[in-house]
């Protein structure tokens, strides 16, 4: 789970459990530090379909924390789309059809219904829609476009730890130990970050002095057991610059 650059957690989950297992737990812990830190903080939770579940959106209604999950499509949802106009109006133009509407959704296994937006495209390579369900106020095509969008950034920070700091290398057969790793690789990146803030406070005296870096890839690397590559990639990662300030809205994958 991240806020911007900053790694909040990282939980190693079992393969044989549901993908949102303790996902809860999770956010009520960071949620509670969060706003002991900063009491006002408006704290907003995005992240994909697997995690969609309705204990966490109740729980999120309930202690004033925004959410915009992405929903899996069904039937009913298509149909409450109405995605057939889109494909009327491909079909009339020939040109690929981009609309937005706002939904009443609930699923059979959720307490209540709840606002969901769909983003409708078809084109020449058939319909392409996109659910989202959320308790954020706004325009439709906004949330998704500005806010729901940007979860793919967030991907790049864990491929980051896990090209850069190999926090992938899960190869013991026991879990503890694989977590371990991830943690080591977690407490990497949080120095990372803290270098880069340092950075951002005390930058370089003259712009001729930076020198760019290119980030190795893993193959460059080489061997993963060999302590050389590690030590490479760290002389040559760089992150992006990031405020020191607190966040208006913490947004966690």
């Amino acid at each position: 789970m991240f806020c911007g650059d900053h790694l909040l957690a990282a939980y190693l989950r079992p393969a044989d459990i549901d993908p949102a297992r303790h996902s809860l737990g999770i956010l009520k812990l960071l949620v509670a530090r969060m706003r002991r830190a900063w009491p006002g903080v408006r704290i907003a939770v995005r992240a994909d379909s697997g995690f969609c579940r309705w204990r966490l959106m109740r729980w999120c209604e309930r202690h004033d924390v925004g959410y915009i999950l992405g929903l899996a499509r069904n039937a009913r949802l298509a149909a409450l789309a109405a995605m057939a106009l889109a494909e009327a109006g491909f079909a009339e133009s020939g040109e690929k059809q981009r609309r937005f509407a706002d939904l009443t959704y609930g699923a059979r296994s959720w307490d209540r219904e709840r606002r969901a937006i769909a983003r409708i495209e078809h084109g020449p390579r058939g319909a392409n829609p996109r659910f989202v369900v959320t308790n954020l106020a706004g325009e439709g095509r906004d949330l998704y476009e500005r806010l729901y969008c940007a979860r793919g950034e967030m991907e790049n920070r864990i491929k980051e730890q896990q090209l850069q700091l190999f926090a992938d290398r899960t190869s013991c057969r026991r879990w503890w130990p694989n977590q371990f790793r991830l943690l080591l690789a977690s407490l990497a990146y949080g120095e990372f970050t803290r270098v880069t803030c340092t950075a951002d406070l005390y930058p370089y005296s003259s712009p001729s002095t930076h020198t760019s870096h290119v980030v190795p890839s893993r193959k460059a690397l080489g061997d993963q057991t060999s302590t050389a590559p590690y030590r490479a990639s760290v002389k040559s990662r760089v992150l992006p610059v990031i405020s020191t300030a607190p966040p208006a809205v913490a947004v966690a994958r």
